[in-house]
């Protein structure tokens, strides 16, 4: 089974894509891959020591590296990649994050585009000695820096310096800064190189057990790889030196290099660690014998050209200040992109042209990272905005079918109303009109009745009183029965009319002029009924409809304010960036 992830690999939530495989090391396994976040490509380092299987696509220790030590080692590794990501100079790799996943460690950093100087030398054969230097001097100004925070790279070969295309150089691989991984036994070397660094460029302290490494370690290693870049061989081991072979002087293999040359890494890579310069800048001091006056105006151009380069990441810094105070959305960005820029700055005052070239491209890239960073999210911003008001634009066209079919609604619920009462009146007004004649009739039938009833009633108590007179007439109460006598009267009219009244309605069924006005009254109070009801619930529909109405304008407009201020925000991006 190999070791290396297939191609195609999502590795962090499908954040990076794996396309293919840079390299592999004593430590770990450094791959292309795709930033679908960013759009850009990327190096990936995974934590792949010596003594390691892939199970699946999990790492996990083999029988030689117990999982005590992988822990531990892989510990450290994540520890050196929260270092290295504090470093910010453009012959250091750049580390942009890392992560754990596979029961292993990944470290991010930026592609470099270009070879190695092992592959320049390679191709082209041994460098012009104006080269060498430069590209040496770069890397011992990044070590210096790295030695500043007590950290020893231990593997400084041409195999590690990359060329880039722009021509600055870059260290890389710093897979050898802490101890080494492996157990003792059982160690896999890859070809010349060891847990203890490379043959001919390692330093003797780096074959012994518990030794102290310091900046001197570095520096033999700087002069190893000078040698290999002026003359194409790498240098005589230490362990070869150790045993009495003698390093050739310099100029013995190329007589056109300077003394100062020759000397410089004579004193570098001497073998007992006291003759070496303590410190880098002491080793690149003796480099430069003297700065000529081409040297000083071409580092005044690359000076200009940095400060336009800081100028415009800086510009782009306030672009996206002032995109925010326009879009009124927070864009977050990277520290390292807003504190890296005062490190550049600070930098420029001491940099050589090397450096300069490297502070110009790292000012580059990390105002267009910058320009791209804020635009994607106000982009993803402005389209969400842009989704919510299509939404509102749909509810608002919602409520407005909603408000007519429920009008509908009333009216077709009113009109059956409307229409019953109405018939239920026409036909009560052609009952009044056919019974008008029944009625007149009914009438004088009623005083026909009343009248003859009337005089019955009277003769019939008159009879009675007149009865009860003879009866009582010999206690002369003449005036009493004539009393009763005219009361008798009036009750036979009173109550001959009821009489006559109950008689027609029998005759009848009922009173056609209360009866059918009555149902009049009635269908005309459901015809109003409706019509109230109808006006009411349509009032109380286009009210509430006014309401809706009136707050989703207001999101509306809020809504359009806030999808044009993405756009003015987006403008002055493309604009001031």
């Amino acid at each position: 089974m190999t070791d290396y992830l297939p191609s195609g690999t999502h590795l962090q939530n499908g954040h990076f894509q794996l396309i293919d495989v840079l390299g592999q090391g004593g430590y770990g396994i450094t791959y292309l891959a795709d930033d679908m976040h960013l759009d850009r490509q990327v190096a990936i380092k995974e934590f792949f020591p010596a003594g390691c299987l892939r199970q699946g696509m999990n790492v996990v220790p083999g029988h030689t590296l117990s999982p005590t030590r992988f822990a531990e080692a892989k510990q450290k590794f994540l520890e050196e990649v929260r270092v290295l990501a504090r470093f910010r100079h453009p012959s250091i790799v750049q580390v942009y994050t890392h992560f754990e996943e596979n029961q292993t460690g990944y470290m991010v950093m930026e592609f470099l585009q270009g070879k190695t100087l092992a592959e320049v030398v390679a191709e082209n054969g041994p460098l012009s000695e104006k080269d060498a230097v430069r590209f040496i001097d770069s890397i011992g100004q990044a070590l210096s820096i790295v030695h500043k925070a007590n950290i020893v790279h231990r593997d400084v070969k041409p195999e590690n310096i990359i060329l880039c295309d722009d021509g600055h150089v870059v260290l890389i691989d710093f897979g050898l800064t802490k101890q080494e991984v492996a157990d003792t036994k059982g160690t896999r070397p890859l070809t010349g190189t060891s847990a203890v660094g490379t043959d001919g460029y390692a330093p003797p302290e780096q074959y012994s057990r518990n030794t102290q490494f310091g900046p001197p370690t570095d520096i033999y290693a700087l002069g190893a790889a000078l040698t290999f870049l002026l003359t194409g061989d790498v240098p005589l081991s230490a362990t070869e030196r150790a045993a009495g072979e003698e390093l050739p002087a310099l100029r013995e293999r190329n007589p056109h290099l300077s003394p100062a040359i020759s000397q410089a890494v004579a004193q570098a890579m001497a073998m007992p660690v006291r003759q070496r310069p303590a410190q880098v800048e002491l080793f690149l001091k003796m480099l430069h014998s003297s700065t000529t006056a081409a040297g000083l105006q071409k580092s005044s151009g690359a000076h200009q050209r940095a400060q336009i380069a800081l100028g415009k990441w800086q510009e782009a810094l306030q672009a996206v200040q002032q995109a925010e105070q326009t879009a009124q959305y927070p864009l977050p960005l990277p520290d390292r992109l807003i504190v890296g820029v005062e490190e550049a700055w600070h930098h420029l005052q001491h940099a050589d042209w090397a450096l300069l070239i490297g502070i110009e491209k790292e000012a580059e890239v990390a105002r267009d990272e910058v320009i791209a960073l804020a635009k994607n999210e106000l982009q993803l911003e402005n389209n969400r905005r842009q989704q919510l008001v299509k939404q509102l634009q749909q509810t608002m066209q919602a409520l407005e079918l909603e408000r007519e079919r429920s009008i509908a609604q009333l009216d077709a619920t009113k009109e059956p109303l409307i229409q019953a009462a109405t018939r239920e009146i026409e036909s009560a007004k052609r009952k009044i009109a056919d019974t008008k004649g029944e009625v007149g009739r009914s009438r004088w039938i009623q005083k026909l009745i009343w009248f003859p009833s009337g005089c019955a009633i009277w003769y019939i108590l008159a009879l009675i009183v007149g009865a009860i007179r003879e009866v009582y007439e010999a206690a002369q109460f003449m005036s009493v029965w004539g009393i009763l006598e005219l009361l008798a009267v009036f009750l036979g009219w009173r109550i001959a009319y009821p009489l006559a009244s109950y008689f027609i309605r029998r005759h009848y069924g009922i009173d056609p002029h209360i009866e059918l006005h009555q149902r009049i009254a009635t269908a005309e109070r459901q015809i109003e009924n409706a019509k109230n009801d109808n006006q009411r619930h349509m009032a109380e529909i286009v009210r509430e409809f006014a309401d809706n109405r009136q707050i989703l304008e207001q999101q509306l407009d809020l809504a359009l304010e806030n999808e044009g201020q993405m756009k003015r925000a987006l403008q002055s991006l493309n604009t001031g960036g």
